[in-house]
């Protein structure tokens, strides 16, 4: 696993998925290190986890998948490409849409 800039990390992951550890440890340090809440971490990670584990698992044998990631204490954007068909873009969600309400440190909901 390759590592890359001091203000962002950058990581290319190799197909395996043993290498999802040594991402949600170094992920961990670079979110802590950029202070972002810790009740938030977690849930990043999780959805990096996830985002990773679906490109390993759709972009073919020996494809690394390339993770960059760059964290503010109020933003984290999150970037995961690989080498896989992609999905059709009829189905697709637009670039700039959010999947997901962002989560706020201390919202409740």
């Amino acid at each position: 696993m390759q590592a890359t800039k001091r203000d962002e990390l950058c990581l290319v992951v190799p197909m395996d998925a043993c290498n999802l550890a040594d991402l949600r440890w170094r992920s961990w340090s670079y979110l802590a290190a950029a202070e972002v809440a810790s009740g938030m971490i977690e849930d990043i990670l999780i959805a990096l986890h996830e985002a990773v584990a679906n490109a390993l698992t759709h972009s073919g044998s020996n494809t690394p998948v390339a993770v960059r990631m760059k964290a503010t204490r109020r933003a984290v954007v999150i970037e995961v490409a690989d080498q896989g068909r992609g999905i059709d873009p009829g189905v697709a969600i637009p670039p700039g849409r959010r999947v997901c309400r962002p989560k706020v440190a201390g919202d409740s909901s």
